[in-house]
């Protein structure tokens, strides 16, 4: 499995509830959520951890962290999420420049011929995280992404 937007490994918890013997190639650019979802699965032999974003192609960017860290992304803030939405501080409390990887170069770099499962949830960077995985599509058998129909971000 392959997820991309990891961010403290709840998705990722879930996974190894029902399947404890899943390999499990996880990524999240926020070196906080990273730090969390690092030490949550230390003991894991099958969980890898980067501490990357996945874009359409290897670069470094700028990604605005949000106070709910769930929220947080390389998109502007829009008027919705500005304004507040469900209770919830989606303010952005800083900005950091975070090291983008291809999700192709990673499949092929580390030999990953077949993937039952890849799961994206970059707040509106999906799209991104799809292009740069178009030469290893047909490797996957399972794509599971959040988006919206109406834009909050």
């Amino acid at each position: 499995m392959l997820d991309i937007g990891a961010n403290v490994g709840d998705f990722v918890e879930c996974c190894l509830a029902y399947q404890p013997w899943a390999i499990i190639h996880s990524f999240e650019p926020l070196p906080d959520c990273y730090q969390t979802l690092h030490h949550k699965f230390l003991s894991y032999a099958r969980v890898f951890i980067e501490n990357k974003a996945v874009g359409c192609k290897e670069s470094e960017l700028s990604i605005n962290v949000s106070q709910f860290s769930e929220a947080s992304s390389f998109l502007k803030q829009t008027k919705v999420l500005k304004d507040g939405l469900y209770g919830i501080d989606f303010s952005i409390k800083q900005k950091l420049t975070v090291p983008v990887i291809k999700l192709s170069d990673y499949i092929k770099e580390n030999g990953l011929e077949s993937i039952r499962l890849l799961k994206i949830d970059t707040q509106g960077f999906e799209l991104e995280v799809l292009k740069g995985a178009k030469e290893s599509l047909n490797s996957m058998v399972f794509i599971y992404l959040e988006g919206a129909f109406k834009p909050l971000l």
